[in-house]
């Protein structure tokens, strides 16, 4: 019978202990299997009361689960025991050797069963319960609680992540969880077999702890995770990233009270904060800062905090103790920024932050995280979480003294309710590793919304330098329109004053002279009106009628007071006022200048709105005034119209001195009657005059001009010898050899001083004295003058008895004299005579002003043409410019772009390589662990090919690290290549620009099966640092390279066997301190011809649309820039080689 009443007691085991394993599959809720649980034990042993403790951290403990029958005993659900009621040795033995304790308060015993070998941690065989008496103070707290049989059983952990049961002693992991206690009102014998029941159930549930913990965590990973996720979507939301938002969000995952975001202040942006929620004061609001720019907060930022130790010798809370422990410690590279958090659960127990509680004790922060984020080793600022102090409430299982000298056991179970005020929240691992993370997210984010703002501040001024260059490009493409059609302009009426001038010569009619001048200028100008205005004796003066022009337009309005004196009173005064001194009047706008309402009137009374009014010179006397009118409306006058004007009245004072001229020796001819004789020698000499005029008219050459005058005026004069005197700038003077004549009998007694310096103090001192005013010398006898010796000497030495000498006037300025002289005996010079010297002296000054004009305009012309290339030049060469810098730019912009990017992955390859192996080391260890797994996992290995995988990856992150680093290089390439806008001139190694352009041209030396494979041949020689402009010498390797590479890839590679073609670069240094660089290929040569246009502009022998000519020209100019030569040696069929050679220093920068 007793065997069957066993065997029955098993089945009702086994039958529980199945559906509490049942129940525990079927749930994964913690409480609801230990409710089902403690009823289910309760009932079968059939006790009073079955309840669940588990301990805190702090080793105290509260009841959370609990089944009592009929309420025989009180319940003690969600009542809190202090730690020291159950002590640290018995806390040990349930942990280290799984101790059961089975006690009976009625025969004052307690047995002790522990499952394990507390030294050795060894299962033991034998099990058996001895019993020892119990403690007086045990059993009087089992009698105040009621209880007069109990059975205590531990909760243990074991290792959850291996799952693999360890021995006690060397299993470090394993934690005393809880106690589960059976308590009876009435004494009550425990069999070992209940015990040994009791010890499987709590093996069940210890199961089901772990999974729920287990579950929990996932949970708490998943709900960071997710609490992450909203951060982040609010991080990485662009353009604009929503950081207040973000910030909000992650304060509310922590369940803080508010949050503060700061961002320090960089090169280009200043600090930034952002708030949320409760907020500490200033450290000063009227210098706006901030509780992070407290030295101690920005010291931490900077530094690493330690945890305290408390071997430091030191008593606790002195200073040197403090400093010991709490000192900040510089950052080293190796510190890992992301754990250096500061977590303060008690704002005003941390010494350390002693100086900024001040700041806080308005608010009700109590707990704050700092958060440095870093992005690499760069700190871009700190997140900071708030919380605020809490009021707590802890029920206990009756008053409890914690006195350890109290001895007496607790008295009574009954509720006692703890409230306190005002207390913290601690800081979790959890929270922390959250923390963590979510500083990781931000320090990513502000580092890549900081690039985008300095990308778009960038752009923006990217784009604002476009549309500057842009417009002064137009600027100087319009200055450069304008001036063409200036030029066009210039010549057009230079042409039309030739044409003028032309028009002049043919006739000697001053009436003709003035119509033909007078309608030209209103046509070339395009204006209105021009009139011409003569003055009288007394400066009083009249509009000629026959001298004016008129658009057909304007004709009613009739004529400028035409045959009517017009008397102006100040030009009567002053004789002419500022015209007599050549000044020239340009109004744009008549009611724009002080003129009285009586001129205003007449201005008015003729409707004129503008004009131009040039003074007309005869000789150095004015003669009359030259005016240009606009009557339909306002007009602002070029300079060009104004001194095209000016010309004319020149012109005009030219044409009336020689119509003046010409009525004058008329006049003479009329009254020089009395002697047949005397007009025959007048005739002779006018029709010689009109004869030298002719001949004048013929030539603009000045030499040529002044030998036929010269030779003329010996003819028909019968003089000896004519010869012409050239003053100079200090007024002294030569004879001009090519300007004289002398008859043959007087040829042996040599020329006049020719090319000897004359320097007459006399006239040096008065600066051409009376011949100056016009004066002429006349001398019959140079013994009969007043001579000094020193000029009778002169005098005789030349044999000079009788001489004429006439100023010869230069636009009113005197220029030289004409001389003629007699050898052979004194001469009475007739007055006809004297007359037709000073008429022909006359003539050659007006023949050299035009031809001096003439020569002007020609310089003029070719100058402004040569100003036109030049130009024209400049706007290539500076659209070039300005393309290779917004190239430069452009480049660097997205070399920076890149690299940012590239290192961020860089970076990263490390870690990503290191949590790979860790990966495969734990699918290692899984698989060496679990060898069959179950099917469905085992199919999707087989799916997954992890083997593959695991001998792929590595390969593939090495894959990774190589190419990374190829970007790097290309983008350094590229960075070093762009400087085009470098404003000066810096020492730089050429090596380094040459290989920088290889790289970048890397791609086209690749190999193409339909092109010639190229070959770099380097011979680089010790070259010293050179001084230059870093990015435009690039430009010139760019040019010769690029040149090279499209003439060998233009080979036709079929018809070759081998299609390996190579580019030879050779430096080496040369004498001088210069340095030579080539670059020499192996195709097919450059001819004679091409080599001579090779440097030319615009010159190419690309196909259309493959280049632009510029290229070499660009080049040429940069070398030569640089006091550099560049030229190329080339022979058909045997390549091309084209040389650099540089100064190392360069001339420009001494």
């Amino acid at each position: 019978m007793h065997n069957i009443s066993g065997l029955q007691s098993t089945a009702t085991q086994e039958t529980l202990l199945h559906r509490i394993a049942n129940r525990i599959r079927q749930s994964l809720e913690l409480k609801e299997i230990l409710n089902t649980m403690v009823a289910e034990v309760r009932d079968y042993l059939g006790t009073d009361r079955v309840k669940v403790y588990q301990f805190n951290p702090d080793s105290s403990g509260v009841v959370i689960a609990e089944s009592i029958h009929n309420n025989r005993l009180p319940s003690l659900l969600g009542l809190s025991f202090p730690a020291d009621d159950i002590p640290p040795y018995a806390r040990e033995l349930y942990l280290r050797a799984r101790q059961r304790t089975v006690v009976d308060v009625a025969n004052i015993q307690i047995g002790i069963s522990p499952l394990e070998h507390p030294e050795t941690g060894e299962t033991q065989e034998q099990n058996d319960i001895r019993y020892r008496s119990l403690d007086p103070c045990h059993a009087e707290y089992l009698t105040a609680m009621g209880v007069k049989s109990s059975v205590i059983v531990p909760i243990v952990l074991e290792e959850v992540s291996t799952g693999k049961k360890q021995s006690s002693s060397f299993n470090s992991s394993a934690q005393l969880w809880g106690l589960l206690a059976c308590h009876h009102s009435e004494s009550r014998h425990v069999s070992e077999e209940e015990l040994q029941f009791i010890q499987a159930v709590v093996d069940q549930v210890a199961v089901a702890i772990s999974q729920s913990i287990l579950l929990e965590k996932v949970r708490s990973q998943a709900k960071q995770e997710a609490n992450i996720n909203r951060v982040t979507k609010l991080l990485y939301t662009n353009p604009n990233v929503k950081l207040h938002d973000a910030l909000q969000e992650a304060v509310a995952t922590f369940n803080g009270s508010g949050g503060r975001l700061y961002l320090l202040a960089d090169e280009q942006q200043p600090r930034e904060i952002y708030t949320y929620g409760m907020q500490p004061d200033f450290i000063s609001k009227e210098e706006n800062r901030v509780v992070e720019e407290n030295y101690l907060w920005k010291n931490f930022l900077h530094s690493v905090i330690e945890s305290g130790s408390d071997s430091t010798g030191y008593k606790r809370w002195t200073v040197q103790w403090m400093n010991s422990v709490y000192q900040l410690k510089d950052c080293k590279e190796e510190v890992d920024h992301h754990s250096n958090l500061w977590a303060i659960d008690d704002v005003y127990r941390e010494p350390l932050f002693r100086t900024l509680t001040p700041f806080f004790q308005s608010t009700s922060i109590r707990s704050l995280l700092i958060i440095p984020l870093h992005y690499g080793t760069h700190l871009v600022g700190c997140l900071t979480i708030f919380r605020d102090e809490v009021d707590t409430e802890i029920l206990w299982a009756g008053w409890h003294n914690p006195d350890t000298r109290q001895l007496m056991a607790r008295q009574s179970f009954e509720v006692w309710r703890q409230e306190k005020a005002a207390q913290t929240r601690v800081w979790t691992e959890e929270e922390l590793k959250y923390a963590q993370a979510l500083g990781e997210r931000f320090s990513t984010a502000i580092k890549q919304y900081r690039l985008y703002q300095q990308v778009q501040t960038l752009n923006a001024n990217l784009e604002q330098q476009v549309e500057e260059r842009t417009e002064q490009l137009q600027q100087k493409t319009q200055q450069l329109e304008f001036s063409n059609l200036e030029l066009e302009n210039f010549i057009s009426r230079q042409e039309a004053l030739a044409g003028i001038v032309a028009k002049i010569r043919e006739s000697l009619d001053i009436e003709e002279i003035f119509r033909i001048t007078t309608k030209e200028l209103n046509e070339i100008l395009d204006v209105d009106r021009v009139s011409a205005y003569r003055f009288n004796s007394d400066w009083g003066g009249e509009f000629v009628a026959d001298f004016e022009s008129v658009s057909p337009q304007w004709l009613d309005i009739g004529e400028l007071g035409v045959n009517t004196v017009w008397d102006d009173t100040y030009l009567q005064e002053t004789q002419g006022g500022r015209y007599a001194k050549g000044e020239v009047s340009v109004v744009d706008d008549i009611y724009q200048q002080n003129f009285s309402q009586c001129h205003l009137d007449i201005y008015e009374q003729f409707q004129i709105k503008a004009f131009i009014v040039v003074p007309i010179f005869i000789g150095k006397n004015l003669w009359g005034l030259l005016g240009v009118y606009e009557h339909q409306e306002l007009r602002h006058w070029k300079t060009s119209e104004v001194e095209f004007t000016s010309q004319i009245a020149a012109q005009l004072g030219v044409a009336v001195q020689h119509s003046s001229l010409l009525a004058y020796t008329r006049q003479q001819t009329k009254e020089l009657k009395v002697s047949n004789t005397e007009l025959k020698r007048v005739i002779e000499q006018q029709k010689a005059l009109s004869i030298i005029v002719a001949k004048i008219r013929e030539s603009l050459d000045i030499e040529e001009i002044f030998r036929i005058t010269t030779k003329e005026i010996t003819q028909i004069l019968d003089v000896d010898r004519v010869s012409v005197y050239r003053f100079n700038a200090d007024w002294g003077g030569e004879f001009v050899a090519d300007f004289e004549c002398v008859t043959p009998r007087w040829l042996d007694i040599g020329e006049l001083g020719v090319n000897v310096v004359w320097d007459d103090t006399y006239l040096q001192e008065t600066q051409g004295g009376r011949y100056r005013k016009g004066e002429i010398s006349v001398v019959d006898d140079i013994y009969q003058q007043d001579f000094s010796q020193c000029h009778l000497d002169i005098y005789e030495q030349f044999h000079i008895k009788a001489f004429i000498l006439v100023p010869i006037f230069v636009e009113q300025n005197l220029w030289g004299l004409l001389g003629v002289y007699q050898h052979q005996a004194s001469r009475h010079w007739e007055v006809s005579e004297v007359e037709f010297v000073s008429q022909i002296a006359a003539q050659l000054g007006v023949a050299m002003q035009h031809a001096s004009l003439l020569n002007h305009n020609r310089e003029k012309s070719e100058q402004l043409s040569k100003t036109l290339i030049n130009l024209k030049d400049t706007q290539t060469q500076l659209i070039q410019t300005e393309k290779m810098s917004s190239l430069g730019q452009l480049v660097a912009g997205i070399a920076h772009e890149i690299n940012n990017p590239v290192n961020f992955i860089y970076a990263n390859l490390a870690h990503l390589e290191e949590y790979t192996n860790n990966i495969l080391q734990v699918l290692s260890c899984y698989q060496q662990y679990c060898p069959e797994p179950s099917d469905e996992v085992q199919t999707l290995l087989e799916e997954a090919d992890i083997e593959y995988i695991a001998q792929d990856l590595p390969k593939l992150c090495s894959s990774l690290s190589i190419g990374t680093k190829r970007i790097q290089s290309i983008v350094l390439s590229l960075r070093s290549f762009s400087r085009l806008d470098e404003a000066e001139m810096k020492p730089v190694d050429i090596h380094d620009g040459i290989e920088g352009t290889l790289l970048i041209l890397q791609h086209r030396l690749k190999t193409d099966t339909s092109k010639v494979s190229i070959e770099i041949i380097k011979e680089y020689g010790e070259l010293p640092l050179v001084e230059c402009y870093a990015g435009q010498l690039n430009q010139v390797f760019m040019n010769l390279l690029a040149n090279a590479i499209d003439e060998l890839q233009s080979i036709d590679s079929a018809s070759e066997e081998d299609n390996t073609r190579t580019i030879t670069i050779k430096t080496q240094l040369i004498e001088n301190n210069w340095v030579k660089i080539s670059i020499k290929d192996d195709g097919k040569g450059i001819s004679t011809e091409i080599l001579d246009k090779l440097f030319d502009p615009f010159f190419t022998t690309k196909a259309v649309g493959k280049g632009t000519g510029l290229g070499l020209s660009i080049s040429y100019k940069i070398i030569e820039k640089h006091g550099g030569k560049l030229y190329c040696n080339s022979t058909l069929g045997e390549g091309a080689e084209f040389v650099i050679e540089l100064p190392a220093k360069s001339a420009l920068c001494t």
